[in-house]
């Protein structure tokens, strides 16, 4: 931990809101590790940020992303598939945004469907934050603008649950972020184990095919 503590230290100095800015903008840790990251003051000591520097820092770098992901996700995912190293990538990213946004595509009421976006993206839980939710819009062909003010709302929404409950730990949002982490670790998990024995069923029914 003392090793980490010392990485962080040396790379951003004061600038602890500019490693929560960035350490928000990576895929599955987002506001929801982030904002109770740059709150633990176990970690970062005199250096670590209020509340709503947290969340600010937090809701701003995990939205970023999305204006990137959405208008040009589609583009690179028609790029990739018609190489044969990167193609399953972009099968299972389809795949993935199918499944997550099956509520949403279908609904047919343009409105509701903004507004289901929103609620999937304000859920602070694994695979349902600002990466996932700009996929879903993305490969569901949303309007751009309107979609980027759901997930900005649906991000704001989640960035406040997270700083509220890490501030109820009371100067402990490290234990919190250790939880969160080992939620989204077991879930990660669980994903890989899955996709193992899927993978193996379908060796072995090939097998007995042959």
């Amino acid at each position: 931990m003392e090793a980490i503590q010392e990485f962080f230290v040396n790379i951003f100095n004061d600038n602890v809101w500019l490693a929560i800015l960035l350490f928000a903008m990576l895929p599955i840790t987002e506001a929801r590790i982030a904002i109770p990251f740059g709150l633990s003051a176990s970690f970062w000591g005199a250096k670590t940020l209020t509340p709503i520097q947290a969340f600010l820092c937090g809701s701003i770098g995990s939205f970023i992303p999305s204006l990137i992901i959405i208008p040009l996700l589609v583009p690179i995912l028609k790029y990739l598939k018609k190489t044969r190293l990167f193609s399953p990538l972009a099968e299972k990213l389809e795949r993935l945004a199918n499944k997550k946004s099956q509520k949403i595509s279908e609904t047919k009421n343009s409105a509701k469907r903004y507004i289901l976006l929103s609620l999937f993206v304000a859920v602070p839980l694994p695979l349902t934050g600002v990466w996932t939710g700009s996929l879903i819009a993305s490969i569901l062909n949303m309007s751009v603008p309107y979609s980027l003010i759901a997930i900005l709302v649906g991000n704001l929404i989640a960035g406040g649950i997270i700083t509220i409950i890490s501030v109820l730990f009371d100067g402990k949002s490290d234990i919190f972020m250790l939880i969160l982490l080992g939620i989204i670790f077991a879930y990660v998990l669980f994903l890989v184990v899955k996709s193992l024995i899927k993978y193996i069923k379908n060796k072995q029914t090939q097998k007995w095919t042959m």
